[in-house]
């Protein structure tokens, strides 16, 4: 955020000039199968580059996010019958 004042000292306005929010998405009870076809790559790729993150996008179309993850996720065996669960912390563009 950026405040401009003039000479005397008055408020002259603001300027946002970066705003971003962070949050876990929880994925659990997938399968082994789902994850390696479809989660592992993606992972792979977001590990390098943004993308676009939508939560419920029929229910709330307008909440989608220009996204990025905050750290390497590592999945992890949820269930003795091979489920798998992960944790994905992503920050947005406010």
């Amino acid at each position: 955020m950026v405040t401009g004042r003039s000479e005397s000292g008055n408020f002259l306005g603001r300027i946002i000039t970066n705003s971003f929010l962070q949050t876990t998405v929880d994925l659990d009870n997938l399968t082994a199968d789902w994850f390696r076809a479809y989660l592992a790559p993606f992972i792979e790729a977001a590990r390098e580059d943004p993308f676009f993150f939508a939560w419920r996008p029929l229910t709330y179309p307008n909440e989608v996010g220009y996204s990025w993850l905050m750290n390497d996720p590592t999945p992890h065996n949820q269930r003795a019958n091979g489920m798998m669960k992960i944790s994905l912390e992503i920050g947005s563009i406010a």
